[in-house]
């Protein structure tokens, strides 16, 4: 054989070495790339796992969403935007649970916070306890209020020489009258600034933090 077959021999073993050994996974000293190769599978079993998983989170999310606004819808009504404020706050809550959570952001816990001191300012207002709340010593001093539609009210409170005959309060005669109503009117004017003072601190923390609330 000639100097010029054997290199053609040569370079025909060399280009067959190089198909055998991409087929059976060699590198180019003819060692198994086992590592290489176990990567490469794992990343298509992950990515077919992700196919599959995926979906069924999202249908159980769905689901678990539809049992939680079932009761919502269940208890709210149209006439009244204090429901449209309940149903704002009940999924300011879902969000501050998923973000307290997962925390995959480094701000997770002044979003919580903020969340939160906003849910629950604005529940006060729905409520709007207030009035009750502030009246609470006025109870404790001359009993609760008694109105006109409980019976003989009307009648109790001509009998007891006292202004208005539609309630009174169990220890209230003429002496106290004016004093009573006094301090119900102020209690009343309380209640209404601080619902609003309430209001305007919620508003604020939506104004500058609301955008802030994703994860």
């Amino acid at each position: 054989m000639t100097e010029d077959d054997w290199k053609d021999i040569t370079v025909m073993n060399g280009f067959s070495k190089g198909i055998r050994n991409s087929i059976i996974g060699l590198d180019e000293n003819g060692e198994i790339m086992l590592e290489e190769k176990k990567q490469t599978l794992l990343e298509k079993v992950k990515d077919k796992l992700e196919d599959f998983v995926w979906p069924v989170v999202r249908l159980y999310r769905r689901i678990k969403r539809v049992v939680q606004y079932a009761k919502i819808g269940y208890d709210t009504e149209d006439f009244d935007s204090a429901y449209a404020m309940r149903e704002f706050c009940d999924k300011l809550d879902t969000l501050a649970n998923h973000i307290e959570k997962h925390k995959l952001h480094t701000d997770y816990e002044e979003n919580v916070k903020d969340i939160r001191a906003a849910t629950e300012r604005l529940r006060r207002v729905i409520d709007d306890d207030y009035y009750f709340e502030l009246v609470k010593p006025l109870d404790e001093k001359y009993g609760e209020r008694k109105y006109s539609w409980e019976d003989a009210v009307e009648e109790e409170a001509k009998q007891r020489g006292l202004k208005q005959r539609f309630s009174y309060r169990e220890k209230q005669t003429p002496e106290n009258d004016e004093e009573i109503e006094a301090l119900e009117r102020k209690a009343m004017d309380d209640s209404i600034k601080l619902r609003q003072k309430e209001w305007d601190e919620a508003l604020d923390i939506l104004r500058k933090h609301f955008f802030e609330w994703w994860d």
